[in-house]
């Protein structure tokens, strides 16, 4: 049954049976083997099975059911009646599920990273794992709840906290026991789920215990931080198709109240997993964990369950940010100041102000960006949004940077946001004179194309001009005088015009490349259509009369719409012909002309 061979190479069979080919029943055949010798009887702990140090019992519970792990179970209790135990051979068992494989995991670590929740209440509720081994952590500080979490197992999750002596009582609330809320690298068991995107086991956690919200991280951030930052969570994948938008708006994201959104929804024939097709509906049963409910007998291709998914997803960050935008306060420590003191008009001016290191940025080490500025970095404009409508005020706040929210949304061409923005006139008026601890105003951010992409027009041409237009929309809304502040950044102490000529001096040059070429391709098109309509002209649609010289199709409807449209056809050819000459012949002599809107007509 459980043999003492150590050579992991005697246990090739039944890898590959139950790893890669998925026969999980032969995993106890072959403990249930009589042909060892007797003495392989004198060792109770079970042969290695991969180079992972991983044991029999920890890949049973990769079979997302409790039935090989059971008979498992039942094998060793069968064997421990009918062997002859020594003192305190009574813990072997508990000792063999507490073992770690190459991950740093117990079998129940395993079982809560694969979402086995029949195993998990196999293990825990048959008392094999007691209450007070659910608070040992594994090498990495992660207990077996804290491991569910990162892996977005929220039934697991729910399942262990239930459990007696995990959660205490303070202040009139429940919350988590503290070996189950930080690990080793001091990320909270909140932080975890959070940054894995498993925002629905984030919401179960905050139902289990609403202190983690207000957990921060070493460097000072705490989950609505974290969430602010991840772009992905709040970004429609499935936007660029026609199909995939319609199905996305139509398919039902499930009941809120059951957050089970990293629990895989699968279909289990006789405990092999079918990849292709998954099943899911509006409620989860609570009977069946491996199965949604109302559409039980339903089978969905891979891509309408991807769009579900991500769809639910997104619900659940949201849902997740609203309930801890509630809570934030961040925005209350701002760094506003009169900027006027930092104003530099010119070398010959009066004498500087130069703030120490202190003044300016504050304490460093304590200071981290909001997760409102973090949202507007990150072009998360929904959760900018709700930042703004549940908290108003915040849009005043100022960096330890000395950046506003404008500096921000100049700086990556956010520009839904400046101008929600735009519309609060009276903090407007004071944030689009902020000057930052670099010198830039708003002006010199859009200006500076250090975190620019280029965004999504076509053509260096188009790029410009969209440049152009965020520069005069910002300098539209900026006192005059302040346009002619000098920046530090660059060393050239250079106002904000300045700064957009030099960083645009190799685009201006592309575009007037791209321009060039463009104009003399479509001008030879041109020229040739010209030349094939004139020619027309003077080719009449079957022929003369040779008295008069008349077309003999006068009189045919036919043939006056032909002429009609030779007129046109040569009218727009030279048309053409003449603008994208004049385009050619004026493109260095002025170089802001709005060409692209030539090249559209």
């Amino acid at each position: 049954m459980f043999r003492s061979r150590s050579s992991i190479s005697s246990m090739q069979k039944p890898y590959q049976a139950v790893v890669v080919e998925g026969k999980w029943e032969s995993l106890d055949g072959f403990f249930h083997n009589d042909e060892a010798d007797e003495a392989d009887y004198n060792n109770p702990y079970p042969t290695l099975m991969t180079v992972a140090k991983d044991s029999a019992f920890h890949i049973a519970v990769h079979s997302k059911s409790e039935k090989p792990l059971k008979q498992l179970l039942d094998r060793f209790a069968s064997y421990k009646r009918e062997t002859v135990y020594n003192e305190g051979d009574e813990q072997v068992l508990t000792n063999i599920l507490r073992t770690t494989n190459a991950y740093e995991n117990t079998v129940l670590h395993e079982a809560a990273i694969n979402h086995n929740i029949k195993a998990v209440k196999l293990l825990v509720g048959e008392g094999y794992v007691t209450p007070e081994h659910l608070l040992e952590p594994n090498e990495s500080g992660q207990t077996p709840l804290f491991k569910a979490a990162v892996f977005g197992s929220t039934k697991v999750v729910k399942y262990l906290a239930s459990r007696p002596n995990q959660t205490i009582a303070s202040a009139g609330y429940m919350k988590l026991k503290k070996a189950h809320r930080f690990n080793n690298d001091g990320f909270c068991i909140h932080h975890s789920a959070v940054l894995g995107e498993h925002f629905g086991t984030a919401l179960e956690l905050l139902k289990l215990d609403k202190t983690l919200a207000y957990l921060k991280t070493r460097k000072n951030m705490t989950s609505l931080h974290l969430l602010a930052n991840l772009q992905s969570a709040f970004t429609d994948k499935y936007s660029k198709h026609f199909w995939h938008r319609l199905l996305y708006f139509c398919i039902p994201t499930g009941d809120y109240d059951n957050y089970d959104d990293a629990d895989i929804i699968v279909e289990e024939k006789n405990d092999v997993i079918d990849q292709s097709v998954v099943e899911f509906g509006d409620n989860i049963s609570e009977d069946d964990d491996d199965k949604v409910g109302d559409n039980q007998n339903g089978k969905w291709p891979t891509i309408v369950t991807k769009i579900w998914k991500e769809k639910r997803k997104q619900k659940f960050a949201f849902m997740l940010a609203c309930k801890l935008i509630k809570i934030d306060d961040s925005w209350e420590r701002s760094h506003n100041e009169d900027t006027i003191k930092y104003f530099k008009r010119n070398l010959n001016g009066p004498k500087e102000i130069e703030p120490d290191d202190d003044q300016l940025f504050g304490s460093l080490e304590d200071d981290v960006e909001t997760p409102l500025l973090a949202a507007t970095r990150t072009g998360v404009i929904k959760l900018v949004m709700e930042i703004l409508k549940m908290h108003p005020q915040a849009v005043e706040h100022v960096s330890h940077k000395k950046q506003s929210i404008l500096h921000v949304a100049a700086s990556y061409r956010r520009r839904e946001i400046s101008e929600h923005v735009k519309k609060m006139e009276i903090p407007t008026r004071r944030l689009i004179m902020g000057i930052d601890g670099e010198g830039y105003t708003v002006l010199h951010h859009v200006a500076d194309t250090t975190n620019y992409t280029g965004g999504t027009l076509p053509g260096p041409a188009y790029q410009l001009q969209d440049e152009l237009e965020w520069f005069q929309m910002v300098e539209e809304i900026m006192p005059s005088y302040f346009t002619q502040h000098l920046e530090d950044k660059s060393g050239k102490r250079m106002t904000a015009k300045e700064l957009f000529k030099v960083i645009h001096k190799d685009q201006l040059k592309e575009a007037q490349k791209w321009i060039k070429e463009t104009s003399q391709s479509c001008s030879g098109v041109a020229v040739l259509v010209a030349t094939v309509v004139f020619a027309a002209a003077f080719t009449v649609p079957g022929g003369t009369r040779d008295d008069n010289g008349l077309p003999i199709l006068l009189y045919s409807p036919f043939f006056l719409f032909f002429t009609v449209t030779d007129v046109v056809s040569l009218s727009c050819s030279l048309t053409a012909v003449v603008m994208f000459l004049s385009i050619y012949s004026h493109l260095l002599s002025n170089w802001k002309i709005s060409l692209s809107h030539s090249l559209e007509d």
